[in-house]
């Protein structure tokens, strides 16, 4: 499906009644892009429409269809319920199972608020035949559930993905508002704000204008891996940040909790949200929320579908994509604390960043006449007469044994290796 405004104005005003019953949504919100949306380029996001789901492409989800759609997605509602005879299929044969075969026809499965009121959970049986998908046939998933009771529905779901979380509600005090902001490390406040993870290439995109700074979130939940999983909490909680029941009177810590986390699973990948608003465009009484209220929600939103379909390779985890990282296999992306070396150093301009250029002459090669510069260099710092900001390789304002271990490995081979494309030439870029 490809993003009409028309169409689009035509189905929320058919739907009015329902979809200002969940909060309103925004009639007029249109994505970033338009009117210069992209065709469909065959990758498919099927919206999980069965059961109630509130994330439907023609309910509160409509706004993240469109931003989809318009950035070259086909969308499309994910309508084949799970059918829990298929219990055994799937344990024995699973490729020839309905809804596994339902699956395996999308690319990305968009769950947003899984049965709501009187609807059952999602079993066990059901929760297995996502998990694997994921694992074994590299689906992508974008998992989301607000505060209670929406974690509760989808509980067999998080623990079949070795996910902690609990159906509470996250809370902030001393917050007064019921708006939430991460902020890109350091936080404006670190007692008011979350963090929003600056090493992951979900929070710096594919090039400066798709970098976010700032994503507004409200109320929800909390979640994390289970203690031993791998996963980057890209959105997590501030200092004194808790966990609440709905009545507010039992609380639990939440350090080490927050809102956003993405991580591979298998061979695929997973997206979990614990807030659902910040990715819808809502108009109600105390006025607009979501991604037309701030729009850097739309670009982490485009952000973490590219990451999950893969267009964001990372290969040193630095937080840069590749194709802007002058050392892609090491790590050398934005600081995140007071003394750190500075984002992508790279003292002679040359394309490579220090981190991986122990090639002091420029002539594409570590040898001998480099290991001559850095043993003139040895034990000064900044400062000193000696001390030369292309052999501290690290950064750390002075040329030591660290700096020694980096020339060591490379010796013998030619720099970087680098993603900008003018690499070994002066300057770069």
């Amino acid at each position: 499906m490809r993003f009409d405004r028309a169409l689009r104005l035509a189905a929320v005003t058919l739907l009015a009644p329902a979809l200002m019953a969940q909060g309103g949504v925004d009639p007029d919100f249109v994505p970033a892009a338009y009117p210069d949306c992209q065709a469909p380029a065959g990758f498919v996001v099927g919206f999980d429409e069965t059961d109630g789901a509130w994330g439907r492409i023609t309910g509160r989800f409509g706004a993240v269809a469109d931003v989809l759609a318009c950035d070259g997605y086909e969308v499309q509602a994910f309508d084949t319920p799970f059918d829990e005879t298929e219990t055994a299929c799937l344990d024995l044969d699973p490729p020839h199972c309905s809804y596994y075969q339902a699956l395996l026809a999308i690319d990305l499965l968009v769950i947003g608020n899984a049965r709501p009121g009187w609807r059952p959970p999602v079993s066990e049986a059901h929760a297995h035949a996502i998990a694997r998908w994921v694992g074994e046939a590299g689906g992508r998933l974008f998992l989301v559930a607000d505060h209670d009771p929406w974690p509760g529905k989808i509980q067999a779901l998080a623990e079949a993905l070795a996910l902690d979380w609990p159906s509470l509600f996250e809370d902030w005090a001393p917050l007064q508002s019921e708006f939430r902001i991460f902020s890109l490390a350091p936080p404006v406040d670190p007692f008011l704000d979350g963090s929003l993870d600056p090493r992951h290439v979900i929070a710096r995109g594919r090039s400066a204008a798709e970098e976010v700074l700032t994503v507004q979130t409200f109320y929800g939940s909390g979640l994390r891996r289970e203690p031993g999983e791998p996963g980057n909490l890209l959105l997590a909680f501030p200092p004194g940040a808790q966990l609440t029941t709905a009545d507010g009177l039992t609380k639990y810590p939440a350090d080490g909790y927050g809102q956003g986390l993405a991580f591979d699973f298998g061979a695929g990948r997973v997206y979990a949200s614990a807030e659902f608003t910040m990715f819808t465009a809502t108009v109600d009484a105390s006025g607009e929320k979501g991604m037309n209220a701030h729009p850097s929600n739309e670009q982490y939103l485009l952000n973490v579908v590219h990451w999950l379909e893969g267009l964001l390779p990372d290969a040193d985890a630095d937080g840069l994509t590749d194709a802007r990282d002058n050392c892609t296999l090491a790590p050398n992306g934005r600081p995140v604390a007071p003394g750190e070396p500075e984002d992508q150093r790279d003292t002679d301009a040359d394309g490579f960043g220090n981190a991986c250029d122990p090639d002091f002459d420029g002539d594409g090669i570590v040898g001998a006449s480099d290991f001559i510069d850095l043993s003139q260099a040895y034990g000064s710092a900044e400062g000193d007469a000696g001390y030369d900001p292309d052999v501290d390789l690290d950064g750390d304002g002075a040329v030591g044994d660290a700096d020694w271990q980096i020339f060591q490995a490379a010796f013998g081979s030619p720099p970087g290796p680098s993603g900008l494309a003018c690499a070994g030439t002066v300057p770069c870029p």
